[in-house]
């Protein structure tokens, strides 16, 4: 069974924005079953986890392949286990400075935060589970 919490609706508030939206909090609160939640209720979305080592390694080695086989043809992306690529944030700001600027929303499960330091990012916090 499903519970919303409080954080879905700051999600969807934002959920049309080309800004990346980010989820992070304390290990087994929810985190991923909220992503995949939305997710589900979304249309054209793909879900993207770098527990898979191949879609991580694309990622980290070869952004622009990434982003023509993961990010052009969907309207939303969903990444789970976001913490386990290398100097996510910088590749992420690739996501705004290619040629054909990509308008995409991300929403993005465990982010490090700390990489990043661009203004396109919104996040919310997960405070004890909500």
């Amino acid at each position: 069974m499903y519970y919303q919490r409080e954080i879905e609706k700051k999600i969807n508030k934002y959920i049309d924005s080309p800004e990346i939206i980010a989820i992070f909090g304390s290990r087994q609160v929810g985190k991923t079953t909220i992503l995949k939640h939305i997710y589900h209720n979304s249309e054209n979305a793909l879900f993207l986890t770098f527990d898979d080592i191949e879609t991580k390694i694309l990622f980290q080695e070869d952004i622009k392949s990434f982003i023509k086989l993961y990010i052009e043809p969907y309207d939303r992306i969903f990444i789970d286990e976001f913490q386990y690529v290398t100097d996510g944030g910088k590749h992420l700001k690739n996501f705004n400075s290619l040629e054909n600027k990509v308008d995409k929303a991300a929403i993005l499960e465990n982010f490090v935060f700390r990489e990043l330091v661009d203004k396109d990012v919104k996040y919310y916090r997960n405070k004890n589970g909500s």
